[in-house]
């Protein structure tokens, strides 16, 4: 399990503009109860976290078990003997988890978190492009 000086030694050089990815010592103190639930959680429930490189720093280095690409991580889901996948990304990634994956429980803890490219187009779209492109 990681401690708040771990986690500090991982968080304290992260540059993004947002206050929220600010880290103290006193404020990865504060997450460390977070954490300690959610690895708890893991272990009770079996399941995994999977997390896109883009999500919030203090859940890429605390509780995800697995980070990467969409196709990365996909495929990680598809390999895991979890019964529970937690899906911290945008809202296709864990939907393409329970598709490769119907019979284990997906979760998705942003399910408005969109994608600027996959709401860009619309299945009719994709209907249309296959007619004009068949090749």
């Amino acid at each position: 399990m990681i401690t708040s000086r771990q986690l500090y030694n991982k968080l304290k050089d992260i540059q993004v503009g947002s206050p929220l990815c600010r880290f103290t010592e006193q404020s990865c103190e504060n997450l460390l109860p977070i954490i300690q639930r959610i690895e708890k959680l893991k272990k009770e429930k079996n399941a995994i976290v999977l997390a896109h490189n883009y999500v919030a720093p203090q859940i890429l280095y605390s509780v995800a078990d697995h980070t990467g690409d969409s196709y990365g991580l996909a495929k990680r889901a598809r390999e895991s003997s979890a019964e529970i996948i937690v899906f911290a990304s945008v809202r296709f990634m864990a939907e393409t988890a329970k598709i490769l994956n119907p019979d284990k429980i997906v979760l998705d803890p942003n399910p408005e978190g969109g994608c600027t490219l996959s709401d860009g187009i619309t299945a009719e779209d994709v209907k249309n492009l296959r007619r004009e492109f068949p090749n």
